[in-house]
């Protein structure tokens, strides 16, 4: 058989292609605040997959915020811990407050909740009261807070009922007639010394307690 030349297949050039003369779209350039987020929400959500909140007091509110405080202070990023309560309308008393959280420094005095226990960052917008509450620079001072504040209200306590005995006795005093008003002297000034001194007591952690909350 003879090769036909007129059966090869010939081939033909490809199609040449001009390249794009359009550049891509530049990424927008994140400002300082909004990478300091990013950097917060990472943190959180790392804290969230590896830690679980258990309202029992074994592993609560605020053991998990001053974890996250530590671990924001070994990133360079300053935090405080806030005492207070989400969902309290009002005046805010120390007896008012029910849990911890965070306000982290995004930029010089601005500042961010963070809700430790879930993991997520809260926005002054969507609820403000995670920005009202009594602060700590630190967890050590938190801590002291939390000691004098069981010592103030065990004194506080012990001291009523020294006042309420004390009321009684001079109750009693001055229903008394001569000869048992002076039977009685002795376990009145006794009880009103030791009322003197639960009342120093107290108010002495009292005055502590103040400055903490005063200073952070």
């Amino acid at each position: 058989m003879e090769y036909n030349e007129s059966k090869t297949i010939q081939s033909t050039p490809p199609e040449s292609y001009e390249a794009p003369t359009s550049t891509p779209t530049a990424r927008p350039t994140l400002t300082e605040t909004q990478t300091k987020i990013i950097t917060i929400e990472e943190i959180l959500d790392d804290y969230r997959q590896n830690h679980v909140y258990m309202s029992d007091n074994i592993f609560d509110c605020d053991n998990m915020a001053q974890d996250v405080w530590n671990i924001f202070k070994a990133k360079g990023i300053n935090s405080k811990l806030v005492l207070g309560n989400v969902d309290h309308f009002g005046p805010l008393t120390l007896d008012d407050c029910n849990h911890v959280w965070l306000l982290v420094e995004v930029l010089p005095n601005e500042w961010l909740a963070v809700e430790t226990t879930g993991g997520f960052v809260v926005y002054k917008e969507d609820n403000d009261k995670y920005y009202e509450g009594y602060y700590f620079s630190n967890p050590k001072n938190y801590r002291e807070f939390v000691d004098l504040y069981e010592d103030y209200t065990y004194q506080y306590a012990d001291y009523k009922n020294e006042w309420e005995y004390y009321n009684q006795l001079v109750k009693i005093y001055n229903n008394a007639n001569y000869y048992e008003q002076i039977q009685l002297k002795g376990a009145l000034d006794v009880t009103k010394n030791n009322l003197e001194i639960k009342e120093r007591r107290f108010s002495e952690t009292l005055i502590k307690i103040e400055t903490i909350l005063e200073y952070g």
